[in-house]
């Protein structure tokens, strides 16, 4: 019997996942059974421990079995791990449920990025069964050069060399070259002689979860299994970045589970894949759906590259907290980190001021403050990150750099204090209204090459706007969402 609070654990296959219960109940021996000692275990720091890539290494090093591997009583009882006080405990879980948070709102918008291809496509072209816009129909195959697959044969595998992937390696729309199977120059050109990949061809998975597709994008070389399907549109008929949403719209997709075949594991074959009913409309209206799902894409990248970093920093504070570095001495340690942190942040804010300013004509104040915005948004964009740790405040005439605005008011003594090296600021510019001029270049070894881009960037875009151009290009979406005189969000 179990009663709500206790901790269920898988201890078979896939061990080492925790639950916590709601309500009274039973379970079967599939299941182990933890009851904390509520006075001196926080709930959720518990389920935290439990849920942690730090525990599960611990428990994948203990599970017993050859083929199915388990786990037991006895040793999950014997693995030792750092209970800190309960305070302790709860300020840990509440760090890493924030951070969890945020894991889960890109996840989220990742998922409305990807409902929106969808939503585009049927807005712009319908279901190709029931055709509403009466649009040309006709077969897949009469839009291609070639339908094939990836390679039959068994490689001799190498440690490194050319990635072969495999159907999990197509995901999201992406083709991820994480792989473990390697193969030679001499074995890739032989697996690919007869169909070589070529950027824009697409490639669909066809067993198990089949349907997934992405665009070849990259010259990279590489081969895959069988069990991807390698397919050559016409690009006199087809456009490709049209033919991967529309062999992913619910309208083929339906097709394809009519057709797929199998009991355990359903397969698409390709005589099937070939004879899809498909649509073929005017190669113009195709690339204007291209277009507008790049933007897509784009934000779908930064976001991704985002979730990447949020992922890496949650396990690293997992890590941290379980092993017991979160002491008060760590945290002593971290806050030393951290003013380091902004100390370096401040020197690459008032670098990227004295930078725009030095290039900005006639020294226009207000321009130079919105360049660096219209940079740091585009560094954001192609970088999923900030040019340096600026706070934008959605105020009347757009937003402004809060942290840059500042050290430009204590240059004319309306305040006494920024967060930049106020007499590195005063060294390097002066200000006179609304002129800001620089009186040397920026110190180019704080400024590394993707920043010095985006900065030339956001001084190309605004340096001969008028300020009502300036003002108005500035007035984007998240400003319009930000209530007035509040700090926009990033996401």
């Amino acid at each position: 019997m179990v009663k709500p609070g206790d901790f269920l654990l898988t201890n078979s296959m896939s061990f080492g996942r925790p639950y916590i219960m709601g309500t009274n109940g039973c379970i079967h021996d599939g299941w182990l059974v933890l009851s904390s000692k509520h006075y001196d275990v926080d709930q959720d720091y518990f389920f935290q421990l439990l849920s942690s890539d730090f525990i599960y290494a611990k428990f994948s090093k203990l599970a017993a079995g050859a083929t199915v591997k388990n786990l037991n009583i006895d040793l999950v009882s014997g693995v030792e791990v750092t209970f800190p006080p309960l305070e302790e405990q709860r300020r840990i879980a509440a760090i890493l449920d924030q951070a969890e948070t945020l894991r889960t709102q890109r996840r989220t918008t990742l998922a409305l990025l990807d409902s929106l291809t969808q939503s585009l496509f049927l807005d712009m072209f319908g279901d190709p069964v029931a055709n509403p816009k009466g649009l040309p129909i006709c077969e897949l195959r009469q839009l291609c050069t070639r339908i094939t697959d990836g390679t039959h044969q068994s490689p001799e595998w190498q440690k490194s060399g050319i990635p072969f992937l495999f159907i999990s390696n197509i995901v999201e729309g992406q083709i991820n070259f994480d792989t473990h199977k390697f193969i030679s120059a001499d074995t890739h050109a032989e697996l690919t002689k007869r169909c070589p990949i070529e950027i824009g061809d697409v490639l669909y998975t066809t067993v198990g979860s089949y349907g997934n597709a992405a665009v070849v994008s990259t010259e990279k070389l590489f081969a895959f299994q069988r069990h991807i399907a390698h397919i050559k549109p016409d690009r006199s008929k087809l456009d490709s970045c049209f033919l991967a949403a529309m062999i992913k719209s619910p309208g083929v997709r339906q097709q394809v589970d009519k057709v797929a075949k199998g009991i355990a594991q359903k397969t698409v074959n390709l005589a099937d894949l070939k004879e899809l009913s498909v649509f073929a409309p005017p190669l113009p209206l195709q690339q204007t759906f291209a277009t507008r799902i790049a933007s897509i894409e784009a934000l779908k990248a930064t976001h991704r590259r985002a979730l990447a970093a949020l992922d890496a920093l949650f396990a690293s504070l997992q890590q941290r907290a379980f092993s017991g570095e979160l002491t008060p001495a760590a945290r002593r340690a971290s806050a030393q980190s951290l003013a380091q942190l902004k100390q370096l942040e401040a020197s690459i804010g008032q670098e990227a001021l004295i930078f725009i300013a030095k290039r900005m004509p006639d020294g226009d104040l207000y321009n130079s403050l919105k360049a660096i915005y219209f940079a740091d948004r585009h560094h954001l964009e192609h970088h999923g990150r900030q040019i340096y740790n600026e706070t934008y405040s959605a105020l009347r005439h757009g937003p402004v750099p809060q942290a840059a605005y500042d050290a430009t008011e204590v240059l004319i003594g309306k305040l006494m204090l920024s967060s930049f090296d106020d007499g590195a600021v005063r060294a390097a510019l002066r200000r006179n209204d609304k002129k800001l001029t620089a009186l040397r270049d920026a110190d180019f070894s704080k400024l590394s090459r993707a920043v010095v881009e985006s900065l030339e960037w956001g001084i190309r875009y605004c340096r001969d706007m008028k300020f009502g151009e300036t003002k108005t290009a500035s007035h984007d979406s998240a400003y319009e969402r930000t209530p007035k005189n509040e700090a926009i969000p990033l996401c």
